[in-house]
């Protein structure tokens, strides 16, 4: 599946040897200064033919540890085609203070197609109601997985969606998972708030009615909560309900000025279901691809009671995202894949870099930074033009 979407233009690194990349990676091109310590770069890899993303990290920021810790575990143990891997990990000794993690490089995120409409044309044989299953089918794949481990995302977004020309997906930051067992602070990066259960909002303001009974300073309030996978499948009904709808559900003033964002969350879950309905383009008049069956599937996503919204296991049975599975589609989790407790670990920045180093060097023994080549799961785009296996389901 092709042609839909086309890649932004890089900006080029003024110096690039200057970066002292191990030699496979060539004709690297700066694509984002997030800060002045965090860079993310795009290049060839000559060991496996692929485009891929370099991202520097600083070895500064003791908040970053145990993200980084928990993100290389899960991404080095999990094995779906719908998630992101790490493919490689080195330090450069010139930048003692920076460390650099290799990904598959993806050309944009769900974010882009929010705004950029062209891909619901018919095209290259595809319709937009073929494009717009097939990504939640990927996505429901890959939640069916992390779920089975009862790992839980919790940083579900428009721009933690990646994005191919040729329409495939893959979930990616996983620093924020955790274990379904492990009771741990809210995700509160900036724009997670747009994505979060209106039970997470009911159990904070309960929490916070206690924190205030008990006479605790508000400005200290911080809820710890117990993730649950619904979370998941609410964030993902949004993220679809916003691609489909080619408008994000709220704006940063909306929530900003809410003063019960419980209140205007549940305003929401009452009004939107009812109002649900697919862009032109993205629903068919017959078919399983049919308007009525988006609908349904939208309005089991976005279900405000948990007992009766969809998890990606009954997501993939409806008519609208069964697609015929690929190789790797449907695959079981390790039984253990991401170690509890690590937001506790308190250490200083040099215990931090210390450790960070050895867990790169240790990496690095096994992983030969020069000639390591990962195992791909199935499936996975090594060329802009590679066709899919099996040809796309028929509505």
């Amino acid at each position: 599946m092709s042609g839909e979407v086309s890649p932004r233009s890089p900006r080029a690194v003024n110096d690039p040897e200057k970066f002292h990349f191990p030699s496979r990676y060539h004709q690297i091109e700066e694509i984002q200064q997030i800060s002045p310590r965090s860079r993310k770069f795009i290049g060839n890899d000559s060991k496996t033919d692929m485009r891929i993303c370099i991202q520097q990290r600083s070895m500064l920021d003791t908040k970053d540890f145990a993200n980084f810790v928990r993100e290389l575990e899960l991404c080095v143990k999990l094995h779906h085609k719908n998630i992101s891997l790490i493919l490689n990990l080195f330090l450069i000794p010139t930048y003692v203070d920076n460390f650099y993690i290799v990904y598959e490089h993806y050309e944009h995120d769900l974010s882009y197609i929010v705004t950029y409409r062209g891909w619901i044309d018919y095209k290259g044989g595809f319709t937009g109601a073929q494009r717009f299953s097939f990504i939640a089918y990927q996505l429901f794949c890959a939640l069916r997985y992390l779920h089975r481990a009862n790992i839980v995302h919790r940083d579900i977004r428009a721009q933690s969606v990646l994005l191919n020309s040729r329409c495939r997906v893959k979930i990616a930051y996983l620093s924020k998972a955790r274990h379904t067992s492990e009771e741990s602070f809210l995700n509160d990066d900036p724009g997670n708030d747009y994505y979060l259960a209106p039970e997470i909002w009911q159990k904070c303001e309960e929490i916070k009615k206690k924190w205030q009974q008990s006479k605790h300073r508000l400005e200290e309030f911080k809820p710890r909560l117990l993730p649950d996978t619904s979370w998941d499948i609410w964030a993902i009904g949004i993220v679809l309900h916003e691609v489909a709808q080619g408008k994000f559900m709220f704006t940063r003033e909306q929530l900003d000025n809410a003063r019960d964002k419980t209140e205007l969350i549940k305003d929401f879950t009452q009004v939107v279901p009812s109002q649900i309905e697919l862009q032109t383009g993205l629903g068919t008049e017959s078919g399983k691809l049919k308007r009525e069956n988006g609908v349904e599937l939208l309005r089991g996503l976005l279900q405000p009671d948990t007992s009766r919204r969809l998890t990606a296991e009954t997501a993939l049975e409806l008519p609208y995202v069964k697609w015929k599975p690929l190789d790797g589609d449907k695959t079981t989790p390790p039984a253990h894949c991401i170690t509890v407790g690590v937001d506790k670990v308190k250490i200083s920045t040099a215990e931090w870099r210390s450790n960070l180093s050895k867990m790169i060097s240790d990496y690095n023994k096994i992983h030969d930074v020069d000639t390591w080549v990962p195992k791909i799961p199935e499936d996975v785009s090594l060329s802009a033009d590679r066709q899919l296996k099996r040809p796309l389901a028929n509505p």
